[in-house]
């Protein structure tokens, strides 16, 4: 889900809740715009921009990371629950870290020439 639902930039959807209910959902992809211990405004790829509010509650990057190694210029997915006016960032996932970390597990360490196998 990393573009979005099947490539959607940003948007809502209704989801079941455990326990019964529903919980509106909203999800953006962008560019992150400005970043701070308590907001992250994204731009999108249609000129979409909104800025979300961040908690101690916020999930950065599965746990590992905070919303201070999100840097302005990466590209993220934001997920948030939505409930009348308030938007409540629940996960940040850093899209540009992920393909800088993937990058380099396969091309070696640095200054390492050997490529890591990829079984086939």
């Amino acid at each position: 889900m990393f573009g979005g639902l099947l490539g959607a930039v940003h948007g809502t959807v209704v989801v079941p809740k455990s326990g019964g209910g529903y919980q509106t959902v909203a999800f953006q992809n962008g560019k992150v715009t400005a970043v701070s211990s308590t907001s992250i405004t994204l731009h999108s790829a249609d000129g979409y921009s909104h800025t979300y509010p961040v908690t101690s509650s916020t999930i950065v990057n599965a746990q590992r990371d905070g919303i201070g190694s999100i840097k302005a210029g990466n590209q993220v997915v934001v997920t948030a629950t939505v409930s009348g006016s308030t938007t409540t960032v629940i996960r940040i996932i850093d899209v540009t870290q992920l393909q800088q970390g993937f990058h380099r597990f396969f091309d070696g360490a640095p200054g390492d020439n050997a490529k890591a196998a990829v079984p086939g």
